[in-house]
């Protein structure tokens, strides 16, 4: 798994109808001297929480060390730094427990089940200066969160011009132009200029766990399962690690996962569930607001595999998980990945 050449490119992102411009950053690696060393460029990132904007410019060859961002966010008209450590050691230890590939990779010519690590480093940034990192790959696994400070930054730096060159209004029209409906949506805009701004919502209630497990309730469903978390963690849970997943102290809630069978006829199917992220969160939040007890989330597919229940589940509490879309493909080859690319 590790005998190729590490290569690491840095993504950035932000929530979705929220975007930001990036001033300067580096993602730096210190070298034999110590110095730090790397960096990258970004233009406006608007992809969405998950949704990486594009690669930024400069890839590593070995873990960074430090991070540094400076950037402007629209919705708030601020500038906002970051200067802080990584933790070196946490991404040591996931990039050599890496993870298997879940589909033939055609590239490399290798098979289902070989194990593989991360490529890339995403730093998440909120409206607030909240920024999450995760190791990125087709698995992603937090690995820090960093707090940056509200600065101050004349007009003209950020524009890169003489300060004779700004004109009064300048900023405004600026910020104006970049938050239109067309750019980032009537929802996210009626929440920027009603002053509704969920600051928080992404970088801390995202990220809060509860103590729940999943239990997948089928004749034919087999235990491994693919999920994906409001805190944009994903994973695949094989057979033997799904005592690892259910032991968990605490765990995100679920924004999205796939459960899998086979059919009497031997047709490898997977059932895919979407939840809405907001409501999925707050329902959480009630459940276990003064409950300490573990709980089940139960999901109970019908005998056809056309319909499905999803609920939590413990001795004192039973609630109905609300989702969007419950939808069922059957799997190429011996292949466990699926395609969420129109979800």
């Amino acid at each position: 798994m590790l005998g190729k050449k590490m290569e690491l490119d840095t993504s950035l992102s932000s929530p979705k109808g929220y975007p930001i411009d990036i001033v300067q950053g580096y993602n730096a690696y210190r070298d034999e001297n110590g110095n730090l060393m790397g960096g990258f460029f970004a233009p406006r990132v608007k992809g969405g929480w998950d949704d990486p904007e594009g690669t930024a410019m400069g890839r590593m060859d070995r873990l960074p060390h430090r991070v540094h961002l400076l950037w402007f966010s629209l919705a708030e008209n601020q500038f906002y730094e970051l200067d802080a450590e990584l933790p070196v050691e946490r991404m040591k230890e996931l990039y050599k427990e890496g993870f298997r590939l879940v589909s033939y990779d055609r590239v490399n010519d290798r098979p289902v089940g070989e194990y593989d690590t991360y490529s890339g480093i995403g730093f998440m940034l909120a409206p607030g200066g909240g920024v999450v990192a995760k190791m990125l790959a087709r698995e992603a696994r937090e690995i820090g969160y960093f707090k940056a400070k509200k600065i101050d930054m004349p007009w003209h730096i950020f524009q890169n011009v003489t300060p004779d060159r700004i004109e009064s209004g300048d900023r405004e029209k600026f910020v104006a132009s970049g938050l239109s409906e067309e750019r980032i949506g009537k929802e996210a805009r009626d929440e920027i200029l009603g002053h509704k701004i969920p600051f928080g919502l992404w970088d801390e209630v995202y990220r809060r766990t509860y103590p729940w497990s999943m239990h997948i309730v089928h004749p034919l469903a087999l235990e491994k399962y693919y999920i994906e978390f409001v805190n944009t963690e994903r994973y695949m849970v094989w057979e033997y690690q799904v005592t690892k997943e259910h032991n968990r102290v605490g765990t995100p809630v679920p924004a999205f996962f796939g459960v899998y069978f086979i059919t009497p006829e031997g047709k490898r199917m997977v059932g895919l569930v979407k939840f809405d992220l907001r409501k999925t969160t707050k329902l959480f939040e009630e459940y276990f607001k003064n409950i300490s007890e573990r709980a089940n989330l139960d999901v109970k597919v019908s005998d056809d595999l056309k319909s499905v229940e999803v609920k939590l589940v413990n001795s004192q509490k039973s609630v109905v998980v609300p989702h969007r879309i419950w939808k069922v493909n059957e799997l190429y080859k011996d292949n466990w990945g699926f395609d969420t690319m129109d979800w």
